[in-house]
């Protein structure tokens, strides 16, 4: 990826600083010695010190000087990253610097903005035109190791604030605020489908195991708090477990543990269950559970802790079933029920009379996604919003006095439809609506207007069993945080005041034929985009000055399998990248910088002969030599034995002809260029899907037959890399994304052989979405790191001078951080994190991370 020469210096944390370090300050001052009227000021020491490895990050770096410092002559960098300051920073060996100077007696304090890079060696450098009070010129200075401010994790390790769950979120899979206790705020998500449960911190914006629940939850399963006094449950969360039972667990906040909970006798709690508080009449304080699945319904009690059954709901509910409560007319105070399950009844709870009893009948199935809001303001005001779910748009406005009238078109309803009233933001006193349905849309709803405008792409697939909670304390206090549902770990969250989805998360889950490229030019230059495959939705742009991402434009058409990157280097197109529309087709679309745009590339216009349609396995190489200089050679794939050329100054396609050795070119196919030996310069390509190799030389150009891999037939997940040291410097280590074998490819006698097995790193089974890391710096510098993919969050490190592998970090702390299918990784050099590699985590999942080597 290019790296950007822009060196960024500022406190990751904007604060004063530790009280050690001001006192360190204050001591400075005191301990000064007179300044010599013959000496200019000497340094003494830095803060951070020289030397140090991941320093706590602060907003500023000192430098100690030994006699007071003439204010007039400490100027830090003059600004578009010169080094012609007198007191400068750096981490690029001062190629570009950074630093704001202010001083205090015998200090020179350096801050800029926006970031100081974490986790990369930054030196300090004052010239002599820094002057003393006594008007010397100093002693010129550079850090001798220089230092680095602590990533957010420490050394060689992971670090990710996407916050997936524990496991994915299954059939009854919900969230709930902690009320009290010492996690009160954080927000408990019940992963459904098992007896898993998830905990967000609003402080860190991690996720962590949470308790085990007392038995497996299922369709119907919900919880409630019980806020009346007076009874043991109080204070507590019930949990129904569903699954057409009557068992509850109870959550306390005090020990932040799971029991067992009161039994519902012979209630089978099933999809459509709903708890409701009753405020008023004689069972005021009591709890009215609507058992789903049936018509019954029953009364839980506080200070009895029991329940007991109630009149008949007469209607059963099911799928979209939920409820409000009137707040005007007749019936106010009551609870308004919508029991979905594809009918087109409504019911009313009466809290005085302890009966249900029905008003309005909809004016269509209430299904799937199913839901209510009161309307403040508009034409609607005062009515109940009612979406009919089911995947339809289709809404009605009830009037609390009776009657209906017809309601907005909504997005497609369906399962895992999510909404909020938004009490912040450019968009305050709107309605904010996930759609659900295994979809990426979204929609606002604007009362005052009754004007539904419909999105897409926020981050990730929202589908069943998905839940959406206002965050209350910590950093992130009234965002949203959602767990996606659709079977999967991923999260995201929605931030009102900026009115997009918050960017620490891909915005779709990488499928096959997902790729990127940075981008060199236009509004969005210095970026890295990141498309998605299989879908035209979610592609995210990754800055590396921030170490977000945001949401990109919309592919025209889908990519799939091998579906590559090719720059256009020359003519109209110049600084545009094409890439294969999808696996299997011929056809490409264009990303245009200058708009942030993808369309279709025109053949004839954007280029001028149609190439040979690509598949799984296919792979891409820019020619660096030969006649073909500056081209690329693109390997059909898909099961195909040839390969096409793609002249970049006329933008045209040409056969390549067959790739000789190759019988196939598949899935687990790999290029390399050969380091040592009578092939220098040429490149290995692995076929793939079979052991047949092919080497490709850019003078003729041509192919030959390359030596057999002999066994570890290469599948989804293969990779390697060259050894540059030890004993194998030259050697190509080869992963074939299957077992714990690897093999070792010998350019001087050009054969394939057995490389070191991977049994001492602790669990390390290579599987979908493996790659590795080059480690440039700290303790395991000149190692790789080798994330093994396949589902897991198992690493291992290589070492070139003992050809052996040891047991690495984990990509996270549950099983959500783990890395699979369609999973990437580059290194931008510049940023926040300029010596950190950006990681995409893959396996269905939106889940990105940072690798820190120290």
């Amino acid at each position: 990826m290019r790296s950007l020469a822009i060196l960024s210096l500022v406190g990751v944390f904007i604060n004063c600083g530790s009280l050690l370090n001001e006192l360190e300050r204050i001591k400075n001052k005191a301990t000064a010695t007179i300044p010599d009227a013959n000496i200019g000021p000497v340094v003494l020491y830095t803060l951070p010190a020289d030397g140090a490895i991941a320093a706590t990050a602060q907003a500023y770096i000192d430098v100690v000087f030994d006699q007071p410092v003439e204010a007039a002559s400490a100027l830090g960098s003059p600004g578009q990253g010169s080094c012609a300051g007198s007191v400068v920073a750096s981490a690029d060996g001062f190629t570009t610097c950074g630093g704001v100077a202010s001083t205090s007696g015998n200090t020179v304090r350096l801050t800029a903005s926006p970031t100081m890079p974490l986790g990369v060696s930054i030196k300090v450098k004052v010239s002599t035109s820094l002057r003393g009070t006594n008007g010397m010129a100093a002693t010129a200075y550079e850090s001798p190791a220089g230092f680095s401010f602590a990533a957010p994790c420490g050394q060689n390790c992971f670090y990710s604030d996407s916050a997936p769950t524990t496991a994915a979120s299954g059939a009854g899979g919900h969230s709930f605020i902690i009320p009290s206790g010492t996690k009160a705020g954080w927000i408990l998500t019940v992963n459904g489908g098992g007896t898993t449960s998830t905990y967000w911190d609003p402080a860190t914006n991690q996720t962590s195991i949470g308790p085990t629940l007392c038995g497996a939850v299922n369709n119907g399963a919900h919880s409630f708090e019980v806020k009346t006094l007076g009874g043991a449950r109080s204070g507590k969360i019930i949990t129904y477990a569903g699954a057409a039972t009557g068992t509850t667990c109870m959550f306390d906040p005090d020990t932040n543990l799971y029991a067992a909970g009161p039994g519902v006798g012979g209630g089978a709690v099933n999809t459509g269950a709903m708890t409701i508080p009753i405020l008023t009449g004689g069972n005021a304080g009591k709890y009215l559970l609507i058992e789903g699945g049936a018509t019954v319904s029953y009364l839980y009690d506080v200070a009895a802790d029991n329940f007991t059954v109630t009149p008949s709901v007469g209607a059963s509910p099911g799928v979209g079933a939920h409820w409000l409560r009137y707040d005007a007319g007749p019936q106010i105070g009551n609870p308004f029920i919508v029991p979905g399950n594809g009918s087109t009844a409504t019911r009313y709870y009466n809290e005085a009379s302890n009966s249900f009893a029905s008003l309005y009948t909809s004016a269509g199935p209430l299904g799937a996604g199913s839901f209510s809001f009161k309307v403040n303001s508009g034409p609607l005001v005062n009515r109940f919003l009612i979406a009919n779910g089911g995947n339809t748009p289709n809404s009605v406005g009830y009037d609390q006095n009776g009657g209906a009238m017809a309601g907005p078109t909504l997005c497609l309803v369906n399962s895992g439809a999510q909404w909020a009233e938004l009490s912040s933001g450019p968009r305050s006193g709107q309605n904010f609506i996930l759609c659900g349905g295994n979809s990426q849309n979204y929609m606002f709803y604007d009362q005052p207007t009754n004007t539904p405008v419909t999105l897409t792409s926020l981050t990730g697939v929202i589908g069943a069993d998905s839940s959406m909670t206002k965050i209350t304390t910590g950093p992130h206090t009234g965002k949203y945080f959602i767990v996606n549902g659709n079977v999967t770990r991923n999260t995201s969250m929605f931030d009102p005041d900026a009115d997009s989805f918050w960017g620490t998360r891909m915005f779709k889950s990488p499928g096959a034929g997902s790729n990127g490229f940075a981008i060199k030019s236009g509004t969005k230059a210095g970026r890295v985009l990141i498309y998605a495959g299989g879908t035209t939705l979610g592609t995210s742009l990754y800055s590396a000055q921030t170490g977000l991402l945001e949401q990109g434009p919309d592919l025209s058409a889908a990519a799939g399998g091998g579906s590559n990157p090719i720059a256009i280097t020359t003519g109209s197109n110049a600084g545009f990248t094409y890439i294969f529309t999808a696996g299997g087709v011929n056809t490409l679309q264009k990303y245009n910088p200058n708009t942030n745009a993808w369309t279709a590339a025109v053949l004839g216009t954007d280029y001028n002969t149609a190439p040979a349609n690509k598949g799984a396995g296919s792979k891409s190489l820019l020619i660096p030599s030969g006649p073909q200089t500056n081209n690329y050679l693109v390997l059909n794939g898909g099961g195909n034995v040839n390969a096409d050329y793609f002249n970049t100054s006329t933008n045209t396609f040409s056969s390549a002809g067959a790739v000789t050795g190759c019988a196939s070119i598949n899935t687990g196919s790999w290029i390399f260029q050969i380091q040592i030996g009578a092939n220098t310069g040429k490149y290995m390509i692995i076929c793939g899907a079979i052991l047949g190799t092919s080497i490709f030389d850019p003078s003729g150009p041509s192919f030959t037959a390359g030596p057999s891999l002999v066994s570890g037939t290469p599948v989804v997940g293969a990779h390697g890399f060259n050894i540059s040291t030890g004993t194998n410097a030259g050697k190509f280590l080869f992963f074939p994304g299957t077992g714990n074998n690897t093999r070792l490819y010998d350019p001087v006698s050009n054969t394939w052989g057995a490389g070191p097995i991977m049994t001492p790193c602790a669990g390390a089974i290579q599987g979908a979405g493996g790659f590795a890391m080059g480690i440039a710096a700290g303790v395991h510098a000149g190692k790789a790191l080798v994330v093994v993919g396949g589902d897991s969050t198992v690493t291992c490190y290589f070492d070139p001078a003992t050809n052996s592998f040891s047991t690495g970090p984990v990509t996270g702390p549950h099983a959500g951080h783990a890395v699979g299918a369609e999973s990437f990784a580059f290194q931008y050099k510049a940023g926040i994190y300029p010596t950190a590699y950006f990681i995409a985590h893959g396996g269905a999942s939106t889940v990105v991370s940072h690798w820190f080597a120290y």
